[in-house]
């Protein structure tokens, strides 16, 4: 069986499996043998966030059917009227298109396969979102000050990458998933697809730099949004670079096990909600009993 190219997403994954915190089954399942799992509902409202503002599809290639007051799975989206969280969603996907008009984003390039090959053979990919291009100087602020902290001349590439959270501002504070601020520096979970995506960019067009924006959009109310450059310290790319190779590595090594890789870790509420868990041996069904002492 071949490695599948290390992709951001793998390597959460395989890091998550390295700690307890994911279900070697379900790597194998996603990575080796290609099967999709079901999309939360927060996920199927970004979707549709993201079909809205920009047209594009899912990796499945299927177009994004919105929930209506009438709506059953699968069904037209023409009857009934839009359900709150795809209403806002709507809204959305219009504020963030006249966002990126008012600060001179023109998009070049939607959901774009990124593909390097490293000197050692080892295929990284990724598929952005939004490659952009400034049409005038893009101010940048410091977040602390309000001060200016950087401009971007006109004509420059940016990789963007288009969010629909409900975790933004201090819903998102404690979450490592969420959107605040103050904290999203020290959340590398997030980061990493900035890091990802630009060391893709760099190799592939040759840059030295390459701007990486966020654009978080709340999927609570149809005012609170967030837009945020991500100015990446040039050290990450080695490291990143080291990061990816594990990867590869233990993928590998998982692979060359056999019956005895991709190890299942079954925990209730994770078994619970898997699209495995019907043929699964090693689920999960009911919690166990722990003692404590008191």
């Amino acid at each position: 069986m071949d490695s599948p190219p290390i992709t951001q997403s793998l390597i959460k994954a395989l890091s998550d499996y390295a700690f307890d915190r994911e279900c070697g089954k379900r790597i194998e399942a996603q990575y080796l043998e290609g099967i999709e799992f079901s999309p939360s509902d927060a996920m199927l409202v970004g979707i549709y966030f993201e079909y809205s503002a920009f047209g594009t599809f899912p990796k499945n290639g299927k177009r994004p059917i919105p929930k209506t007051t009438k709506s059953k799975k699968g069904q037209s989206d023409k009857q009934g009227t839009l359900t709150k969280p795809y209403e806002i969603a709507v809204a959305q996907a219009e504020k963030i298109k006249a966002g990126l008009k008012h600060h001179g984003l023109k998009i070049i390039g939607k959901g774009e396969k990124l593909r390097h090959v490293m000197d050692d053979g080892t295929v990284v990919e990724g598929t952005t979102d939004l490659r952009l291009e400034t049409t005038k100087p893009l101010v940048i602020y410091n977040h602390e000050t309000g001060h200016v902290a950087k401009t971007i001349p006109a004509g420059v590439m940016i990789i963007g990458d288009a969010k629909s959270t409900g975790l933004l501002g201090d819903r998102g504070k404690w979450s490592e998933m969420g959107w605040h601020i103050d904290f999203v520096d020290q959340k590398p979970r997030l980061l990493i697809q900035a890091v990802h995506y630009t060391y893709l960019a760099r190799n592939i067009y040759g840059l030295d730099e390459v701007p990486f924006i966020f654009f978080v959009y709340s999927q609570s109310n149809d005012i609170s949004a967030m837009m945020l450059h991500v100015t990446i310290d040039p050290e990450r790319y080695p490291i990143h670079e080291e990061t990816i190779v594990t990867t590869r590595r233990l993928l590998e090594l998982e692979i060359r096990l056999g019956s005895d890789g991709f190890r299942a870790k079954p925990e209730l509420e994770r078994c619970g909600s898997c699209d495995l868990f019907a043929h699964c041996k090693d689920r999960m069904e009911y919690p166990k009993i722990f003692n404590i002492n008191y």
